[in-house]
């Protein structure tokens, strides 16, 4: 045991004093440019934040002092709480409580993942609770001066708190600053502020405004003071056309450039926000959708003649996403037209396009192209299993066992939104959601197959009957004529699907309803054994056993054969969920997503990964959903390289997996989870993590066959290089060493000693043929970003 009694943080040579009055710091939260904030620990435990002035400037030391002396008037859940305040060599400081829940900042991009009606509804959650904050600032005399995302700390049991009093003003109090200088951030400073004249509270609610319409967006409202800039800001909507109306016109009103327009005080705008409401079913993973719609909007604002083109089966949305643009276009006045499927409506639209100027078309049939009008495809696939849970979640929070509740749904509806969306409505109540066991199709169902030929339901029968993927030849031969151009069709329409080059319904919903047509079952079951007894058919899954075709991508992998590799992965996820085994579909699709991202292909591996960790909650097992969890931090670290708060957001969603390690036995995925932790921790410049997770990491290896070592052991060079430790050099040859049998793995250690050396990458081996040329150029990325 080391007799080293110094915190961890000190130890491992991070910028934290020794101690900190009567404070312990453990390790560094943030650095400003006046202060720097400490995670400390107390007399009897308690952890606190200590901001700590780094020099004792009169004017800096009078500033903090002020905000000390504000921050212990306020007693309120909704602003952070004074501990504590002294002098340690000089300088002050001051104790606060302490938040892991991070701050506004880190959880935006969070909760653009989730399902609109969720991120709407915590908007106004977060502008209520602020609002309450702002009010008992304001009760108390003070003016904050400086409310944006990043002084907004989450806490738990989603509980807001507003922090940071530095720049604080006291009304009625003569400032030390001259006059005409900008106190706060420019970004989302109110138009009086950013002029440097006398504020009162109503700058606050500017802020407010400005934070939200972050929250929304994504976007700052400016990047700084130029006037003409800041009375050009576009509407919510026009950036996420789903964005209520009523909750934008309060955020745009929070903005408004003269005091006077916005609302009186912050009770008021806390009325505003809390009387809105968001009703009726919003789906997950559509943001691509909406991105497209905004796309459009800001085209046709410009004066632009665009067409929206939706493309996917019956059902998909297509109806939804015209909705989505017409009520966004409504609010700035641009028109919007529809085209049909069967090319209803074409006529008009091609006029309104030829005519030209601010027009959007959003036609599900093809039309003519017209010089000078913009073609924008949406996509619009059904829904994975990922995107089913985010839905139910955000419609149904009080929702026992969602995992499961949406494994069910997603099976019944094929993830088809215009089966999904009737379902959840119906069986919806009080938060919560419901099934009945049998899950009972909705009379949507009728809609799909209305219209069906003879031939068309003699296949649907056959398939239902069947119960597993049906080759074409026994369809053929049931049918007693070829079949293949009636499936295709069923296939466009969303009511087949191909697995394996056999033929399965899409949904269960559509087995039951195909029944309807067989007015004598047994009669087609003896034609359906006729046609396999002629051996047109294998009675076993194709491709045999799913774990084999699991082992066999592994082992392509493992011996350099990439492409291989990936379409065995893809193919057994296709087989399970063909056959319905919810346990090896995790796996497959988290092997598919591990790939993926050695194939430098990180947003597609987090939708896989996604849809692995949903599965693997409705089935609890609990290993591929930890794996796939570390997974999917990885992918945020590669999708934004070098970013802090990628970092952050995937030290987050590593953190909780490794609760109890050190007391449950040895796990291999906590040394996956600790190469990651360690990326994350370099990225952070956090070398007090970084030596955590590698000990974690090294602590397991003994544990790992010969193809997991290579990977993490490369994991942890590349943080060594990037903190530039001295432990790199020996960590890199172990790296080379532990890849030298698997062709991929070498080849990225030997990009990392080329980036040492600061040399171009070599080109990549034999282990990259097959790869299509957008695949390549993702794997070239990847080397080289790091």
């Amino acid at each position: 045991m080391s007799s080293d009694l110094r915190p961890p943080a000190a130890r491992s040579g991070a910028a934290c004093p020794e101690l900190l009055g009567p404070w312990v710091p453990e390790r560094l939260l943030g650095r400003g440019s006046i202060a720097s904030v400490f995670l400390c620990r107390g007399v009897g435990g308690d952890h606190a934040a200590v901001k700590w002035l780094h020099d004792d400037h009169p004017a800096l030391v009078r500033r903090f002092e002020r905000e000390a002396r504000c921050l212990a008037r306020l007693s309120h859940p909704g602003v952070v709480r004074w501990l504590d305040q002294g002098v340690w060599q000089g300088r002050p400081y001051l104790a606060m409580e302490h938040l892991d829940g991070g701050d506004l900042r880190r959880m935006a991009p969070k909760l653009h993942e989730r399902p609109p009606v969720e991120r709407y509804t915590r908007c106004r959650q977060i502008g209520v609770a602020l609002c309450d904050a702002l009010e008992h600032l304001h009760a108390h005399g003070l003016v904050h001066r400086d409310v944006k995302p990043g002084n907004v700390l989450l806490g738990e049991g989603g509980r807001v708190v507003l922090t940071d009093l530095g720049v604080v003003r006291e009304l009625g109090v003569e400032e030390p600053e001259g006059a005409g200088v900008l106190i706060g951030t420019p970004a989302y400073a109110a138009p009086e502020q950013a002029d440097g004249a006398s504020v009162d509270p109503r700058a606050d609610l500017f802020g407010l405004g400005a934070t939200l319409y972050y929250l929304l967006t994504l976007r700052r409202p400016f990047s700084g003071l130029d006037g003409p800039e800041r009375a050009r800001v576009p509407c919510p909507g026009r950036v996420d056309p789903g964005v209520p109306e009523d909750l934008e016109a309060v955020v745009m009103r929070l903005m408004a450039a003269d005091p006077d327009d916005r609302f009186a005080d912050a009770a008021a705008a806390r009325a505003a926000l809390d009387g809105g409401q968001d009703a009726g079913v919003v789906i997950a993973g559509r943001q691509e959708a909406v991105a497209a719609a905004a796309a459009a909007l800001e085209q046709a604002a410009a004066g632009r003649a665009v067409v929206l083109r939706p493309v996917g089966p019956m059902g998909a949305g297509k109806s939804w996403l015209a909705a989505l643009v017409r009520r966004s276009a409504r609010r700035e006045g641009i028109e919007v037209l529809e085209v049909e499927e069967d090319g209803v409506g074409a006529a008009e639209a091609e006029r309104a396009l030829r005519r030209g100027g601010a027009v959007i078309v959003v036609s599900a049939a093809p039309l003519p192209d017209l010089s000078g009008v913009s073609l924008i495809e949406v996509p619009l696939p059904p829904l994975g299993m990922a995107d089913v849970r985010r839905t139910v979640v955000g419609l149904a929070p009080r929702t026992r066992e969602p995992a499961k509740v949406a494994a069910a749904l997603h099976r019944a509806t094929g993830g088809i939104p215009g089966l999904l969306v009737p379902v959840l409505a119906r069986h919806t109540h009080a938060g919560a959601i419901e099934l009945p066991d049998p899950l009972p199709p909705p009379v949507e169902v009728d809609a799909f197959l209305a219209g069906l030929s003879g031939l068309d339901r003699t296949l649907l029968s056959v398939m239902s009957l069947q119960g597993r993927p049906t080759a074409g030849a026994v369809l053929d031969v049931v049918a007693g004529e070829p079949a293949a151009a009636a499936l295709a069709a069923l296939e466009a329409r969303g009511l087949v699907r191909q697995v394996e080059g056999r033929w399965d319904l899409a949904a269960d919903f559509f087995a039951a309803a195909a029944l309807r047509f067989v007015p004598e079952p047994e009669v087609l079951r003896r034609r359906i054994a006729e046609a396999r007894a002629a051996r047109l058919d294998d009675p076993t899954v194709p491709g045999g056993g799913i774990a084999a075709l699991l082992q066999d991508a592994r082992r392509a992998w493992v011996g350099g054969r990439l492409a291989a590799a990936l379409a065995g992965a893809r193919r057994a996820a296709e087989v399970a969920g063909a056959v319905g085994d919810r346990g090896l579909e995790a796996w497959a699709l988290c092997l598919l997503g591990e790939l993926l991202l050695d194939l430098g292909q990180p947003r597609a591996a987090r939708a896989a990964l996604a849809d692995a960790t949903a599965m693997a909650r409705a089935v609890e097992d609990d290993a591929v959903r930890r794996r796939s969890h570390a997974l999917r931090a990885a992918a945020e670290l590669d999708e934004r390289p070098g970013a802090r708060s990628a970092a952050a957001a995937a030290t987050d969603r590593l953190l909780p997996l490794l609760k109890g390690a050190a007391t449950r036995p040895a796990d291999p995925v906590d040394a996956l989870v600790g190469a990651v932790w360690a990326r994350a921790a370099a990225a952070l410049g956090d070398r007090g993590a970084w030596s955590r997770a590698r000990q974690l990491v090294e602590d397991r290896l003994p544990l790992l066959d010969a193809a997991q070592l290579p990977s993490l052991r490369i994991a942890l060079a590349e943080a060594a290089l990037r903190l530039e430790v001295p432990e790199a050099e020996a960590l890199l040859g172990a790296a080379e060493l532990a890849a030298s049998g698997v062709p991929l793995m070498a080849w990225r250690a030997a990009c990392l000693r080329a980036r040492q050396r600061r040399a171009p990458p070599p080109p990549p081996g034999t282990f990259a043929e097959g790869l299509d040329a957008e695949q390549l150029q993702a794997l070239l990325a990847r080397a080289a970003s790091g």
